[in-house]
């Protein structure tokens, strides 16, 4: 697994929200956080038994998909679900594979 530094801006291909997505855990991570509005990075880490590595790598994917917001405060990071960026992820994804078969998008 890869984290995308989260700087990185340009729209997701249909390949790389596929690697989003296709993680089991990514996908329940994405649905505590839907379900819970928000976490700390530290009760994540407890709630799904991963190293603080492994989480920050899957939250790296899913912040720079805009899924997820990470808020640093002065001891503890808090992550929020991003339903804005799902709509965002959405309309990219159309999109892109609107664009592999030809059609042009329409609104």
């Amino acid at each position: 697994m890869r984290a995308i530094a989260p700087t990185l801006r340009a729209p997701l291909r249909p390949a790389q929200a596929y690697e989003v997505f296709s993680n089991v855990l990514r996908r329940q991570l994405l649905d505590h956080l839907r379900l819970s509005g928000a976490s700390s990075i530290r009760a994540l880490i407890e709630d799904f038994q991963l190293s603080e590595l492994r989480m920050r790598n899957h939250l790296s994917l899913l912040e720079e998909a805009g899924l997820v917001r990470l808020r640093k405060g002065s001891e503890t990071t808090i992550v929020h679900f991003s339903p804005v960026g799902w709509a965002r992820l959405k309309k990219r994804w159309e999109a892109g594979m609107d664009n592999r078969i030809g059609l042009r998008s329409v609104g």
